[in-house]
């Protein structure tokens, strides 16, 4: 019974990643960059270090993928007025229209795959999601 339910739950994540990757490439930029878009925009006070260790990366990795956010024009490097040497990143206009272009993306990926389920289906598979956060410490 647990062979068969994950077997199918893996083949339904695996089929939400690859059409959320593919919606995400569509916009014009990376997973990766969507991910360090997002970790920015929820931290006001973001650095490349900050990035850096959210990510568990090195520095350097993060600075490149930055370097590529600053050159497409969704992100901005502001000085630190307290100290010169530091750089806090913010979004851009362009950055934050991206952003609610991969949220829409997401939100639609979902919606297709869920579009099947009546709205008891729906009703009892998000009880059942609730359970499995609540119970099993995923919050």
């Amino acid at each position: 019974m647990y062979e068969n339910l994950l077997n199918n739950l893996r083949t339904l994540v695996e089929a939400i990643i690859a059409d959320f990757s593919a919606e995400i490439n569509r916009l014009g930029i990376s997973e990766k960059q969507a991910e360090y878009l997002e970790l920015i925009n929820a931290d006001n006070n973001s650095t490349p270090k900050k990035l850096a260790d959210a990510l568990k990366l090195r520095k350097p990795t993060v600075t490149t993928g930055i370097n590529i956010l600053l050159e497409k024009g969704l992100v901005k490097k502001v000085q630190s007025k307290s100290d010169k040497r530091v750089f806090r990143l913010e979004l851009t206009a362009r950055g934050r229209q991206k952003l609610e272009k991969i949220h829409h993306a997401k939100k639609e990926v979902i919606q297709k795959h869920l579009s099947k389920l009546t709205g008891k289906d729906l009703k009892q598979f998000g009880w059942i999601i609730n359970k499995i956060i609540l119970f099993g410490n995923l919050e």
